[in-house]
């Protein structure tokens, strides 16, 4: 789920402020013990500026970069016995997840009403002591 607030400062060039919320519950290639109960619950807010080629903001091209900061917590599947591709005597942990960083990405936006617009955007969050999540969006734009 995310949101955001764009306010244009030159024809081709915005300011962007956008919180994302995740919330999952699997981890593909680990069977049904591991992911008993595994939770990953997290929110990033970013402020970027975003470059965009067509006539109207966020309209053709896009090009963005800015600054990020993502905090949430996990609870999942940490060591266990394995035997013949049983996992018994599984423990699990809670962790907070706290980082900062950059984000970087390219989209395109178009118009799909006089009133209404979307993009599709691909952008690497890259934040220190966590790990980097690559996102593709689809937004509407109201």
């Amino acid at each position: 789920l995310s949101g955001g607030v764009a306010l244009p400062f030159q024809d081709h060039l915005s300011g962007i402020a956008q919180l994302e919320l995740f919330h999952g519950g699997h981890v593909d290639g680990w069977n049904d013990v591991m992911n008993k109960g595994a939770r990953y619950t997290q929110a990033t807010a970013s402020v970027r500026l975003e470059y965009s080629s067509g006539s109207e903001p966020g309209m053709g091209f896009l090009a963005h970069a800015g600054l990020a900061m993502r905090g949430g917590s996990t609870y999942h599947f940490d060591h266990g016995n394995i035997h013949g591709g049983v996992v018994t005597d599984a423990y699990y942990t809670t962790e907070k997840i706290r980082g900062n960083g950059f984000v970087i990405g390219l989209g395109y936006g178009f118009r799909i009403s006089e009133t209404l617009g979307a993009k599709l955007e691909i952008s690497d969050q890259a934040l220190l002591r966590i790990n980097d999540m690559y996102t593709f969006s689809c937004s509407l734009i109201f």
